[in-house]
């Protein structure tokens, strides 16, 4: 499971590293935004989130994402977080605050990856996805 540090991203991560810093992330968890997230990817696995104060591992690739919000990778590859299965989804979405529209992607990105489909790419694979 990745974890979230405010310290030094000299985490005891080996093999490929590759960092992704993004203006913004959805964690799924929280109603609100991450701001300047620095994602850390060991081997193909996340292995921390760190804050835009940390350091980048040695010998790690960066990718800089200016202007972009990181959201969590779900199975559901057309997912509509704010929809609702009423008959006027837009309606609904038009009447909600921006924090209320948080929530609802946070609750709705908690029961799609609550959903026993896939844990990693090569159970997805498996599964046919």
């Amino acid at each position: 499971m990745p974890t979230t540090s405010a310290g030094p991203a000299s985490a005891a991560v080996t093999g490929t590293i590759t960092v992704l810093r993004a203006a913004a992330m959805f964690d799924g968890v929280s109603p609100a935004l991450i701001v300047a997230p620095s994602v850390v990817i060991a081997d193909g696995a996340i292995a921390a989130v760190h804050g835009p104060a940390d350091a980048v591992p040695p010998g790690a690739s960066v990718i800089d994402l200016p202007g972009l919000t990181l959201l969590p990778g779900l199975v559901d590859r057309h997912v509509h977080l704010c929809f609702d299965a009423t008959g006027d989804p837009i309606g609904h979405l038009a009447q909600a605050d921006d924090d209320m529209l948080r929530q609802r992607m946070a609750d709705a990105a908690r029961r799609a990856l609550l959903q026993p489909r896939c844990r990693d790419a090569a159970s997805c694979l498996a599964a046919g996805h």
